[in-house]
C-alpha cells in the first residue's frame, strides 16, 4: 500500500479486502455456470481495483496539497 494511505484506511482496505473475498466464494457457490461465475468474479475484482485507485488517488491528493501548505508556511 502507498506510504500516503493512513493506518486506518490500510486496515479498512483490508477489511473491504477480506470481505470481497468472502464474497467472491458466495458467487462460486451460487452453483452458477463458469460464464455467469466468471462474469459476476470479474465484477468483484474490478470492484476492488477501483477502490483501491480511488482511495490511493485521493491519497495522493491530500499529499500534495499537504506539501504545498507546509511550502506556504
Amino acid at each position: 500500500m502507498s506510504d500516503v494511505i493512513d493506518l486506518a484506511q490500510a486496515q479498512t482496505l483490508e477489511h473491504l479486502d477480506n470481505k470481497l473475498d468472502e464474497l467472491e466464494s458466495l458467487v462460486l457457490e451460487l452453483g452458477l455456470s463458469k460464464v455467469q461465475q466468471a462474469y459476476l468474479v470479474t465484477k468483484v475484482v474490478d470492484m476492488w481495483r477501483d477502490i483501491k485507485s480511488s482511495v490511493d488517488i485521493e491519497a495522493r491528493c491530500r499529499a500534495i496539497a499537504d506539501r504545498e501548505v507546509d511550502a506556504n508556511d
